[in-house]
């Protein structure tokens, strides 16, 4: 039960709320058809995942930005202050010890924890599809070299003889495709 909880993945970002249940990236299809069609669904769900993560990433470098300009508006107001109450040039240790403490800049390392576990999140999530992928691929390699040689696994439906033929035809060509792109993109 718990080990199902570690895999609920919900990130807010701003006003919004992104969830996913990763669970359901760990199962693979044991037919053509399901194999298929979450191969097809996959360039969407890695869109998904990148369009959250950017806009994760987005809010993690606002927050570092807010928190930098903020603690050097602080340094500045601090040392000007502690001089003119102390009559002297207080240390840089003291100005640097006000300014961690400020309620504000508590506040944003606040904010910049938490935005920054929710990227961290959202990049196991993108690690966890791009298993899913590459089971997915090596399912189709198994299915490829079944049907080549026809061979048969036990509790799988085995499609009658001219739609065998169109669906090895047609899972031929997408693996090829999918292996191609894969090459194409570890060449660059």
């Amino acid at each position: 039960m718990a080990e199902r909880n570690l895999l609920k993945i919900e990130v807010t970002l701003g006003d919004e709320v992104y969830s996913e249940d990763l669970s359901s990236q760990l199962v693979s299809p044991n037919d053509l058809d399901g194999l298929n069609e979450a191969l097809v669904n996959l360039p969407g769900k890695f869109a998904w995942w990148a369009v959250v993560e950017s806009r994760a990433a987005a809010i993690v470098d606002q927050l570092e930005r807010q928190l930098e300009l903020r603690k050097a508006q602080l340094f500045i107001n601090f040392e000007r202050d502690l001089t003119a109450t102390e009559g002297k040039k207080p240390t840089i240790d003291k100005i640097k010890a006000s300014v961690r403490s400020a309620g504000v800049v508590q506040n944003l390392e606040t904010d910049l924890e938490k935005a920054s576990l929710a990227l961290a999140q959202v990049k196991v999530g993108r690690q966890t599809l791009q298993m899913q992928k590459d089971c997915l691929l090596e399912v189709a390699r198994n299915f490829r070299s079944e049907m080549e040689y026809g061979l048969t696994v036990p509790g799988t439906k085995q499609p009658s003889k001219s739609k065998r033929e169109r669906i090895l035809d047609k899972a031929k060509r997408d693996v090829k495709d999918v292996i191609r792109k894969q090459k194409e993109k570890k060449g660059k």
